[in-house]
């Protein structure tokens, strides 16, 4: 039942991605 951070941490990473993504891209 070690899965759960690791899946919580590469949501993280890609919801930041994301944002950052978003945040460069002056839509």
């Amino acid at each position: 039942m070690h899965n759960f951070p690791i899946a919580g941490k590469d949501a993280a990473l890609l919801e930041a991605r994301k944002t950052k993504i978003m945040a460069r891209r002056p839509t």
